[in-house]
């Protein structure tokens, strides 16, 4: 079962910051342990976990809700924040897109087709790059911690973009909620 894990830190840069934003990290399929298959219960399990989290931070006053569009959690995140806004009023999705071609380095139409219903449901889209470069998710991670006073994330405890960018975020000052699987 996925554990839930909350630290709350102190605000360095606050005029970078909104109380009323949060942002999303998460792993992509290949780090999940059930994979693209998503009718496991682990994966239903923790889709119910974000959609609670996410219940919480609006009833904090969150309206604004930061997704990095990577295939996996960000999609799950995305997905449950478009649910939770046919009910809350208010909400708005923000696509931070880290580099103009993200949907076309997904592997499966797909995953392509999910990638562009999300990004329909996204009032604001920020592309962080032209182009891809090595640097360029680290820049939209940066970004979106930087924008935000909370951050969800799913994490398996496996170093890479979403650990970099939970400790990143506690350095920053923000609200932590990490579902640790």
């Amino acid at each position: 079962m996925p554990e839930l894990i909350m630290s709350s830190g102190t605000e360095l840069f606050p005029h970078y910051k909104s109380e009323f934003t949060c942002c999303f990290s998460g792993h992509r399929p290949q780090k999940l342990p059930w994979g693209y298959d998503e009718s496991d219960s682990r994966c239903l399990e923790l889709k119910e976990l974000i959609a609670e989290q996410l219940r919480l931070f609006y009833d904090e006053g969150v309206r604004r809700f930061v997704c990095g569009m990577a295939a996996g959690c960000d999609f799950y995140f995305a997905e449950e924040v478009i649910r939770l806004a046919r009910e809350k009023r208010g909400i708005v999705l923000e696509a931070a897109i880290p580099f103009a071609g993200q949907p076309d380095s997904l592997p499966t139409a797909e995953l392509k087709d999910r990638y562009k219903n999300i990004l329909a449901h996204c009032e604001i889209q920020t592309v962080l790059s032209s182009h891809y470069h090595s640097f360029c998710m680290q820049l939209r991670n940066r970004y979106m911690v930087d924008i935000s006073d909370k951050l969800l994330a799913v994490s398996a405890g496996l170093v890479g973009g979403t650990s970099y960018t939970i400790e990143y975020a506690k350095r920053k000052g923000l609200k932590t909620v990490v579902i640790k699987l």
